[in-house]
């Protein structure tokens, strides 16, 4: 089996198949903020992403904001497939 990896940044990727194309993790724009506050830790892209395009899942392997960051994900049609942990809900 072959596939294709891109590297997105921090812990993002897309990883292309034959028959699938899957993004994990993708932090594609503005700031990311942990938990108590970003006094405590805040990243910042030096430009915004794009939004990777004709994705079939899209795979979130934790609930912190660097693995589930929410204003990425709002970015993605509303069609696409997730598969998440319980806390990334």
């Amino acid at each position: 089996m072959t596939f294709k990896a891109t590297y997105l940044g921090s812990n993002g990727w897309i990883i292309e198949f034959k028959k699938a194309k899957i993004v994990i993790d993708p932090w594609l724009l503005g700031d990311l903020i942990f938990p108590p506050g970003g006094w405590f830790f805040k990243g910042k892209l030096k430009e915004e992403i794009p939004t990777p395009e004709d994705i079939d899942l899209i795979l979130l392997t934790q609930g912190l904001p660097d693995h589930c960051h929410i204003p990425s994900l709002r970015k993605f049609p509303k069609k696409n497939k997730y598969y998440m942990l319980q806390k990334c809900t």
